[in-house]
């Protein structure tokens, strides 16, 4: 497990010196392993756009000069207790999505059997993609984690605070998309 995610981290740092497409965006519930982190500050430092999604704890700090300027944390505390880890590496323009079961945690990545698996039906991704794209979008229980410890509300990208559930917006969406 621990390989493959250096794997793909690296994989994206490598893209962004060549010029090529790059981005990762993850949602897990907690991101503490030093190494993984590490190397996503060396993928922030070369340009790479992160975009985490972290339930609960997280060890990194996002928005610091010449290290993580390009990482962005968000967490989110709904009604519902979520469970989904996503993982999206844009790949040179060609991206690709894992589902599985492992935090970034070295229990998880070392010393527990996990799973990981690539997502390849193109309405399992649109699905998965969704759930990312709402959760980064919450500005009713999502907070940006900024490294202060103040876990300011996110107010979205225009900063407006309209109000957006991802949960509650995805329970509408899957009742539309599957005419329930």
């Amino acid at each position: 497990m621990r390989s493959f995610f250096e794997y793909m981290i690296r994989q994206e740092t490598e893209n962004a010196k060549k010029g090529l497409p790059s981005g990762i965006t993850v949602k897990v519930n907690s991101l503490v392993d030093p190494k993984i982190i590490e190397l996503l500050y060396e993928a922030s430092k070369a340009g790479v756009r992160v975009q985490l999604i972290v339930r609960g704890i997280c060890c990194l700090i996002p928005g610091i000069e010449g290290v993580s300027e390009n990482i962005t944390v968000m967490s989110i505390v709904g009604q519902l207790l979520e469970h989904s880890r996503i993982f999206r590496f844009e790949n040179a323009g060609n991206p690709r999505i894992y589902m599985g079961s492992a935090d970034w945690m070295p229990r998880n990545l070392d010393n527990r059997i996990e799973v990981i698996a690539p997502v390849y039906d193109a309405r399992i991704k649109e699905d998965l993609w969704k759930v990312i794209d709402f959760g980064l979008h919450d500005t009713c229980q999502g907070s940006v984690v900024d490294g202060t410890g103040e876990n300011r509300p996110w107010m979205g990208e225009d900063g407006s605070g309209v109000p957006f559930r991802s949960q509650e917006e995805l329970y509408k969406y899957y009742l539309a998309v599957n005419e329930l």
